[in-house]
């Protein structure tokens, strides 16, 4: 027995709907993956518009901060307001920028910033205010300069005379100590001369107890008394003063005191002429008394002088009388002895 198994040859037909039946599953999944394809692009382009539109938009919404230090408050004020920002200022203590100037701003310039954002202007109120040392007075020039100086002042020396502060010592200050002045400024620093020159009055010719008083009134203290030689003024009247002039009060002022005439050493004549005596004693300014004493004819002593007085060399009064007592030739006699004549005469140079 023989079996024939007999093979049908597909047709076409039934060819195209093997393919299409085996191709339903491939193109399913190459459908979603063009679609995962589409939306990620789709997403991209969502996000590259979003980015840039937002990138325009704070582009349009920020500006750059405009460099206002060193300007004016209202010119710094100003330019901030014209690059569409809000200024707001406060001042504040500054020792170099001058007052009413920015000193510092925030934010910095050249900072971008949204448009109507607060820009911190730092006015200048020049420098800062303290008070004056108030325990200078009393002080040495150079400690209370030094006190000023670390406060942070300008020292301008001004002397001054004055009756209660010494001199070299500080009177005070301008301004005034304890007064608030800005840091830098000059402040005189009143310095004591020491008291106001007096004129000394003048006491010549008065007694020493009327002189006193006249120094003591004029504001002065009288010191030594000093005894001076004078031909004009009478022993013990007041010559002047020493020092003369001006001086502070309460200064010790001296008495030149009379004490008459400066003294004179009398010349020594003894043994001269009468004649030559008589002038050497004249030429000094004495007056001259002349007594005679009875010697021996022949005696050498006859017409010179035996003796004197005040002795040669004696310190005495201009116009005093310096007496001489010459030799004169006695009778002849028997006896030896000298006798004296009682004669005397006196004469003025």
């Amino acid at each position: 027995v023989s079996l024939v198994t007999q093979y049908d040859e597909p047709q076409d037909d039934d060819v195209d709907w093997v393919e299409e039946e085996n191709a339903g599953p491939q193109r399913t999944g190459l459908f979603f993956v063009l679609l995962l394809l589409l939306l990620l692009v789709a997403a991209g382009l969502v996000f590259f518009l979003v980015k840039n539109l937002n990138k325009d938009a704070t582009t349009t919404d920020e500006v750059a901060v405009p460099q206002t230090v060193g300007l004016t408050q209202a010119d710094a004020e100003k330019l901030v307001r014209d690059r569409g920002l809000h200024p707001v200022s406060q001042e504040k203590p500054n020792e170099t920028v001058q007052k009413g100037n920015v000193s510092a701003q925030s934010p910095l310039d050249g900072t971008m910033s949204a448009k109507g954002k607060d820009v911190l202007l730092t006015i200048s109120s020049g420098p800062a205010n303290v008070p004056i040392p108030s325990n200078l007075a009393g002080l040495s020039k150079e400690a209370a300069s030094q006190l000023l100086t670390d406060a942070g002042f300008q020292v301008n020396v001004v002397e001054e005379q004055s009756d209660t502060v010494d001199q070299g010592r500080v009177i005070g200050t301008t301004p005034a100590a304890g007064v608030s002045t800005p840091t830098g400024t000059s402040v005189d620093l009143r310095v004591s001369t020491g008291k106001a020159p007096t004129a000394i009055p003048d006491v010549s010719n008065k007694s020493q107890d009327q002189a006193r008083k006249v120094l003591q009134n004029a504001g002065f203290v009288v010191g030594d008394i000093k005894i001076q030689g004078s031909p004009d003024v009478k022993k013990g009247s007041v010559i002047g003063t020493d020092p003369t002039g001006t001086a502070p009060k309460g200064s010790s002022i001296n008495l030149l005191v009379s004490g008459g005439p400066d003294q004179i050493n009398v010349p020594t004549v003894t043994g001269q002429t009468e004649t030559n005596a008589t002038n050497a004693i004249r030429a000094k300014g004495f007056d001259v008394s002349v007594k005679t004493s009875t010697v021996p004819a022949g005696d050498p002593s006859v017409g010179r002088v035996i003796s004197q007085t005040p002795d040669g060399g004696t310190p005495t009064d201009p116009g005093s009388a310096v007496t001489i007592t010459v030799g004169v030739a006695g009778a002849t006699t028997t006896s030896n002895s000298p006798t004296t004549s009682s004669a005397t005469t006196t004469t003025s140079p």
